[in-house]
């Protein structure tokens, strides 16, 4: 799968998303599966990046380091918008919730499209590895995102 593939399905995503929120608002499934997402992709891009981490700075770059870049420049992107959406939240008291605002699932969506981005990297493990990875995000988000809210 070429970088462009990949570009334009996170382009889809982002249309597909929007359309939705527009269409039936910000729900509660919409907001959960988002959150899903992203503690999903979060917990596996660590489980894939952390052994390899002495490794990641080679003097010549990897050969489909596009999908690297692209998945930083997301992360950090949506790092910094949702800082920025947050400040905007104690200042003029938007609604920064991920479970209500749809600007702040967006932001959440952002980081997960990079995460896909870091799966899809070079050296940071094969298929088995990276399935095993997901497996453990999605059991991890569902501990997070479903079982630990019943505890409050």
């Amino acid at each position: 799968m070429t970088a462009r593939f990949w570009l334009l399905s996170g382009l889809l995503v982002i249309i597909v998303y929007i359309g939705l929120a527009l269409l039936i608002g910000f729900s509660g499934p919409i907001a959960i599966t988002v959150n899903f997402l992203r503690v999903t992709v979060a917990f596996a891009v660590l489980m894939l990046y952390l052994p390899a981490i002495t490794n990641i700075f080679h003097t010549v770059p990897p050969p489909s380091r596009d999908y690297l870049i692209a998945g930083i420049v997301l992360s950090w992107l949506s790092s910094l918008t949702f800082a920025i959406w947050n400040e905007a939240g104690r200042i003029v008291h938007v609604d920064t919730s991920i479970f209500t605002s749809p600007i702040a699932g967006f932001f959440s969506l952002l980081l997960v499209l990079g995460g896909f981005f870091h799966l899809q990297a070079p050296y940071v493990g094969s298929y088995s590895k990276k399935a095993i990875a997901v497996l453990v995000g999605v059991a991890m988000a569902i501990v997070v995102v479903m079982i630990a809210p019943l505890f409050r």
